[in-house]
């Protein structure tokens, strides 16, 4: 799981699991349950069964490794549904135990995982110690993918508190390391942490750019709140554009793909989309805003998706046509960006006859790729190098 095509790993695994089943064999149960918990396929509430009779079984036959693996997706579990108290006692028991065994590999992911959590509950400098010595320990251990998963947590901790240029240096080595791994879950991550960077440094081609290439990247893993996190992004484009029909029907979409995931954004997680609502909410009033937040619900990932790239002159009529007039009152009164590159050169194809990639510059013949739900996975000791 993690690497290449994720429903093969799947199916692969739903097999195994059957047959270790039927064996009776207990430690291959569990191991496939386990490795079925971490991967972004299936609602939540069926992967947090599978962690939990995973942990089970493994504590049964007291293999600690065995535990160390169902309690990192528990903890992730944990985290996505906001859950942090918890999280923080798994990743602090799982580093306790690494740490026994001299699983040091293991031990870098739960000081990672300690890092996420001090960042999500505002304790940026023990996210930042944490996040450190979890890098540390990765390197020591030549495992790139800790290093990564670490060095991922030091950006998105220098891009809330401002420092985007460090953010981007962090992020920028990492995202082509990821691009050369068939499948990897760090690509589509990487890309829309840089396209939130460039939004705020008000570089909204730029941002479109990334968050056009992440959305296919999402799409590539089938996991419903990797999308929501590309839809997200692509709100903040429209929103700091002046397309704020756009924007709130891609964050009711956003919002639509999480609640179906049985995973609703954590407040704590919530900065880049309270950023992109309230800039929609001033530019169409409450009412118009929550009509097209609620239609695009019901629309297709890809479709919001080619909205970004309609030519802008026939975009923005149609997102006109369906405000009120108090809206249209509204929008006008919101000063537009002025002087933004479209990416549409003379005598190209209309961006809205493209596909998101296209338009965004990017070649057809380029892979997907995928993105980070939970943190990669730590069931081998084996480098991926």
């Amino acid at each position: 799981m993690g690497l290449g095509d994720p429903a093969a790993a799947a199916a692969r695994l739903d097999r195994s699991l059957a047959a270790f089943r039927a064996l009776g064999d207990r430690w291959g149960t569990a191991a496939c349950l386990s490795s079925r918990a971490q991967g972004t396929r299936g609602d939540l509430a069926a992967r947090r069964r599978d962690a939990e009779e995973s942990a089970a079984l493994f504590r049964e036959l007291g293999d600690g490794w065995g535990q160390l693996q169902a309690a990192d997706a528990l903890g992730a579990m944990a985290e996505i549904t906001g859950d942090y108290a918890r999280a923080a006692r798994l990743h602090e028991d799982g580093l306790r135990i690494a740490e026994e065994l001299g699983l040091w590999i293991q031990a870098s992911y739960k000081l990672t995982g300690l890092g996420r959590i001090a960042l999500l509950t505002g304790d940026l400098a023990r996210a930042r110690d944490c996040h450190e010595r979890g890098l540390r320990l990765a390197a020591e251990q030549s495992h790139r993918r800790g290093e990564m998963f670490a060095e991922s947590g030091l950006a998105l901790g220098a891009r809330k508190e401002g420092r985007l240029d460090e953010a981007e240096a962090r992020l920028r080595p990492w995202l082509e390391w990821c691009r050369g791994r068939d499948g990897d879950p760090g690509t589509a991550f990487a890309l829309a942490e840089l396209g939130f960077v460039a939004e705020l440094r008000g570089d909204t081609g730029a941002a479109r750019r990334l968050h056009l290439d992440g959305f296919e990247a999402a799409r590539a893993t089938g996991d419903p709140r990797a999308v929501a996190l590309a839809l997200e992004g692509l709100a903040g484009v429209q929103a700091q554009a002046g397309r704020f029909v756009s924007a709130a029907r891609l964050l009711g979409a956003a919002a639509a793909l999480r609640a179906g995931a049985g995973a609703p954004q954590p407040a704590a997680e919530g900065e880049d989309v309270a950023r992109s609502t309230a800039a929609a909410r001033r530019g169409l009033g409450e009412a118009a805003f929550g009509t097209a937040y609620r239609s695009g619900a019901g629309v297709a990932p890809e479709v919001l998706a080619a909205e970004v790239t309609a030519v802008p002159g026939v975009a923005e009529a149609a997102d006109v046509a369906e405000l009120t007039d108090e809206a249209r009152r509204r929008r006008a009164d919101v000063a537009e960006p002025t002087g933004e590159p479209t990416g549409e050169p003379a005598g190209s194809m209309p961006g809205s006859l493209r596909s998101p990639r296209e338009s965004a510059g990017v070649p057809e013949s380029r892979d997907s790729y995928g993105v980070p739900v939970i943190p990669p996975s730590t069931r081998s000791s084996i480098p991926l190098m």
